[in-house]
């Protein structure tokens, strides 16, 4: 009952409720992108996919979590997100990122609160190897379970001011702990002015997936994370790409 419940609510709420209260664009390029991603999905029911993507409002996990509802409507695999541990507590100034975890998890998303490297300093720095050492362990329990996973996840860490900023290696580790597993780059794009503090419903918005990567069993990380961000720079437009403006020709190769 509760896992239909839990499909209930993100069908009405990934899916329906933000084709209706966002003006959403997506272009034939992205579109064929979503049917050749959703036949991949059908065809390797074992594959964790990650959609990852740039983070601008607080409607962003619910915009990835729509595209999630599209390449895997069938709900075939366990949808998680880690969440920031210092903007989920229950405090005023975090209302806003409280109740977008309490949204994505009634949607049967499992969170996991965990700290940004960015936050982590030598006076926390034990404590926070802590606690998200609990998702990444979470994670290893799902890929011994076989138990194929989905995976909602911003690289950034926080809200950017529109301009894609240097992201952290917490995907590339995810998606090595799942391996095999297919990264999906999702551009959020308003058409116009919006607010990063709401949740911005009627704005007009451009949803763009960028190039599919799969990443296979051994591939080393820190290479992976280079081709991650360029691929999800270049689902966005240049004025959008920040950090990564100029190095999207400039890939690592892949080497075993």
């Amino acid at each position: 009952m509760k896992e239909k419940t839990q499909i209930f609510f993100k069908e009405h709420i990934a899916g329906n409720l933000v084709e209706k209260k966002y003006k959403i664009l997506m272009s034939d390029e992205t579109k064929e992108r979503i049917e050749n991603i959703k036949k991949t999905m059908e065809e390797n029911k074992g594959l964790n996919f990650i959609i990852y993507f740039n983070h601008i409002s607080f409607a962003d996990p619910l915009l990835a979590g729509h595209i999630a509802t599209l390449i895997d409507p069938n709900n075939t695999r366990k949808l998680i997100a880690p969440v920031s541990y210092s903007h989920t507590e229950l405090k005023a100034k975090n209302s806003g990122t409280w109740g977008m975890k309490k949204i994505i998890e009634i949607c049967g998303v499992e969170t996991h609160r965990v700290v940004q490297a960015y936050q982590i300093n030598d006076s926390n720095k034990e404590e926070s190897f802590r606690i998200n050492k609990k998702y990444l362990n979470r994670l290893r329990e799902l890929k011994k379970l076989e138990m194929p996973v989905c995976l909602l996840i911003s690289p950034e860490g926080h809200r950017s001011e529109g301009a894609l900023e240097k992201g952290e290696e917490g995907v590339a580790l995810s998606g090595k702990i799942l391996a095999p597993t297919a990264y999906i780059p999702i551009g959020i794009i308003y058409n116009e002015t919006y607010n990063r503090s709401s949740l911005n419903f009627g704005k007009k918005l451009t949803l763009s997936v960028g190039e599919m990567y799969i990443q296979e069993i051994g591939k080393k990380r820190e290479e992976i994370f280079s081709i991650l961000m360029n691929n999800l720079a270049n689902a966005l437009p240049v004025e959008m790409r920040g950090v990564y403006s100029n190095n999207i020709a400039d890939i690592p190769e892949i080497r075993k």
